[in-house]
């Protein structure tokens, strides 16, 4: 199995050549390639066709970019549900002033 992306590569056709014969806009084909959209049963045999595949040799789908991996996939380090008076960052306005209100 591969994806859109390494057949691309292998290939040596640019998205815009594989989006003209595929018959897709460009970035489609675009947003196909880097995993961040599935195509429709229809587009993937389009696309299938353009690399003359099969479709059930081909990666379809939604895939995480190492770099978004690394920066993101640690999560948070702090744990925010954990409110106390000492991590509330303090405030301009003093209980006895209040918000503004308009008067008329």
């Amino acid at each position: 199995m591969t994806t859109v992306d390494r057949l691309l590569e292998t290939t040596g056709q640019t998205i815009k050549q594989a989006a003209l014969r595929a018959s897709l806009p460009y970035e489609r084909m675009l947003a196909i390639a880097e995993g961040r959209w599935t195509p429709s049963p229809e587009e993937c045999e389009r696309v299938a066709a353009v690399f003359e595949t099969a479709v059930a040799e081909i990666s379809w789908g939604h895939s995480v970019s190492p770099r978004v991996q690394r920066y993101f996939g640690t999560g948070l380090t702090r744990d925010f549900r954990q409110t106390n008076a000492t991590n509330v960052p303090p405030t301009s306005q003093t209980p006895s002033q209040g918000p503004a209100q308009n008067q008329r």
